[in-house]
């Protein structure tokens, strides 16, 4: 194998550093501690955007300013505070007359311009933030003049306003409405024109309208449907500025700041309206005593409720059961005094009121059921009932229920169940009674627009003229049919004799 000869420095070359390792750590370690002493140095914050924001001087209760406290207050003042501390900038307040206030924002000298209109957005090609105020029109007139409470309301009238305000730029925006518009510079001047019948009315902004009080003796009304909307303007390419004042106003409005700020400044110009933020003290500290109101009208509906049921089962007991009785109680003392003259005939009548008395206990046991009962099983209830009454009758027959499915596992109206129960009762009764037949069929049908119960018997039956004109059974039947909006049918015919009690089933 060949070996390679030995690698010697060159003469010329320098010479070789016999520690390279220390060289290389030391230049480490001065570089980790250089980055560790940067690192150790907390990050600057950004700084806070700060607006320039020109507010009028002169339109209380949103801005103005306070010559005693020598600073501008307001609506609109405590409005952008609020907004810069939840929003993270900084607001710098501006006071000035609008004449000043547009030429500056217009230099740049202005970040923001306040209580912009909505609508004058678009002619100075500004950036509007959401509504920051609004304000009602308020009209003033005559108080011999007839109300006006719409903007239709003053089609054809010469209505006065003051030159420079948003009311008059207002009403120019709305040919539509069809007001005679006139102009002019001074308040006093205005106001006389009302006063003297040149002019119709005067409309102002909400806020104008304080300057207006008991002055002249005119008639202050609020028009419903003119409202102006105030708003924030922006420079055209201060987007990012724009949605940050958004944000902030938007967040006052969800946390209730906005009202509570709102109601102090704007509210005692405003058209009175209450809101929960006022009511809720009221309401709250109330609301025991509600309660207990509440509770105490349910329990005595409640009441009410029981006494009406007693006193219906009470009258049915009278009239239905004790009646039956003292007739079998009659029947049979006749019996005992005369027995010679007691026969099966009188044996009939004892035993047709006895089963008469035992149809009417069924039915009112029945009745005091609990009134959370399904119309599937009322009926079924009723069934048996009939079923009873023809056994002990001896009659043959049939019952047809047809509630529909659909009501079948609804709660019955106990007012509706103890109907069709009535009606069942006396057609079943004036059908053994009166008919004399040889079967008897029942058929109950229940939907949700009607009830209806028929009985059929294939007896002769009774004249239905005749049956009616006794004012028994069957004619308080037909009477109560038509209190309950329904009818009471009776048809005699070849086959047998049909007796319908309908009514609708709703109420």
């Amino acid at each position: 194998m060949r070996r390679l000869p030995p690698i010697s420095a060159s003469p010329a070359g320098p010479a070789p550093s016999r520690c390279p390792r220390f060289g290389r750590y030391w230049m480490l370690g001065l570089l980790l501690a250089v980055a560790s002493a940067f690192a150790g140095e907390p990050a600057a914050e950004p700084a806070k955007r700060r607006f320039r924001v020109g507010v009028p001087r002169d339109s209380a209760p949103l801005s103005y300013l306070d010559e005693r406290r020598g600073e501008v207050a307001g609506f609109t003042v405590e409005l952008l505070r609020a907004a810069a501390k939840v929003g993270g900038f900084e607001v710098e307040l501006v006071p000035g007359w609008w004449v000043d206030n547009l030429p500056a924002f217009r230099a740049g000298r202005l970040d923001v311009l306040a209580q912009i209109a909505q609508y004058e957005g678009p002619r100075y090609a500004h950036r509007l933030s959401i509504v920051q105020a609004s304000m009602q029109g308020v009209l003033y007139t005559r108080p011999e003049e007839p109300p006006r409470r719409r903007a239709a309301d003053l089609r054809d009238l010469r209505i006065g306003v003051l030159q420079g305000t948003v009311a008059a730029t207002h009403l120019r925006e709305h040919p539509q409405w069809g007001v005679r518009i006139e102009v002019f510079a001074q308040l006093d001047v205005l106001l006389d024109a009302v006063v003297q019948g040149r002019c119709d009315g005067a409309l102002f902004t909400s806020n104008i309208s304080r300057k207006v009080e008991d002055r002249a003796g005119l008639r202050k009304q609020f028009i419903e449907d003119i409202r102006y909307y105030f708003c924030f303007a922006f420079q055209p390419q201060d987007e990012a500025g724009l949605m940050l004042m958004n944000e902030a106003l938007a967040e006052l409005r969800q946390d209730g700041t906005y009202d509570r700020l709102y109601h102090p400044w704007v509210g005692p110009v405003e058209p009175r309206r209450l809101n929960w933020f006022e009511l809720r003290p009221y309401v709250l500290g109330s609301l025991p005593v509600l309660l207990f109101l509440v509770a105490l009208a349910f329990r005595q509906h409640v009441q009410r409720r029981l006494i009406a049921q007693r006193m219906a089962v009470a009258r049915d007991l009278h009239d239905e059961l004790g009646n039956r009785l003292n007739e079998m109680q009659l029947l049979t003392e006749l019996a005992v005094l005369r027995p010679a003259t007691a026969g099966p005939e009188t044996l009939g009548k004892v035993r047709a009121r006895l089963i008469e008395a035992s149809l009417s206990l069924n039915q009112l046991l029945w009745e005091l059921r609990p009134e959370s009962e399904t119309w599937g099983s009322a009926v079924a209830g009723l069934e048996r009932i009939a079923r009873r009454y023809l056994e002990a009758a001896g009659i043959a027959g049939e019952f047809v229920n047809r509630v529909r499915p659909a009501l079948a596992g609804k709660e019955a109206s106990p007012a509706i169940r103890r109907a069709v129960m009535m009606a069942q009762r006396e057609l079943l009764r004036n059908a053994v009674n009166h008919g004399k037949p040889g079967r008897i069929d029942v058929t109950v049908e229940v939907s949700a627009e009607r009830a209806e119960v028929t009985v059929t018997d294939t007896g002769p039956g009774v004249d239905p003229a005749r049956a009616l004109g006794e004012k028994r059974g069957l004619y308080h039947l037909q009477q109560r049919m038509a209190e309950l909006g329904g009818r009471l049918v009776l048809e005699r015919g070849a086959l047998g004799f049909t007796a319908r009690a309908e009514f609708p089933a709703g109420r």
